[in-house]
């Protein structure tokens, strides 16, 4: 799909020229556990000095999705696409607008994998904006 679109691909080295109008964060996402290094540190920083906004998808690259610590570099985002359920560490870090989006998991996969059950807040959308959280310090 990525290559149906004006995007682009760079490596870390070129992301300096670039004046994006848009970035998607997409980088770490669910799985972090140390603090982002090497190249995901320098596109981190790079994102958060440009003037584009960013999007996050599922929670901002340098979180943890379960406390919301912040080990090292994290991106800053406009927005943040949390996705099928809100993750914990999104009350404490900050995400900007966030929104829940609807993956058409089934109400009864939760109740059976996690033992909560969920009453779907989609409707006939794909995705809600959530209210606003207060921050809590990390």
């Amino acid at each position: 799909m990525f290559a149906r679109t004006s995007g682009r691909e760079v490596r870390a080295p070129d992301l300096a020229a670039l004046q994006p109008t848009l970035i998607l964060d997409a980088l770490i996402g669910y799985g972090l556990t140390t603090s982002p290094r090497g190249v995901v540190e320098t596109m981190i920083d790079w994102a958060n000095a440009c003037d584009a906004p960013t999007v996050s998808l599922d929670l901002p690259s340098g979180a943890n999705a379960t406390t919301g610590t912040t080990p090292g570099a994290v991106i800053r985002p406009a927005v943040t696409l949390t996705l099928a359920l809100p993750k914990t560490g999104l009350a404490v870090v900050p995400t900007g607008v966030l929104f829940l989006a609807d993956l058409g998991i089934p109400p009864q996969v939760y109740k059976e994998a996690i033992g909560v059950p969920i009453r779907s807040p989609f409707g006939r959308r794909f995705w809600v904006r959530l209210r606003p959280l207060p921050l809590k310090r990390a």
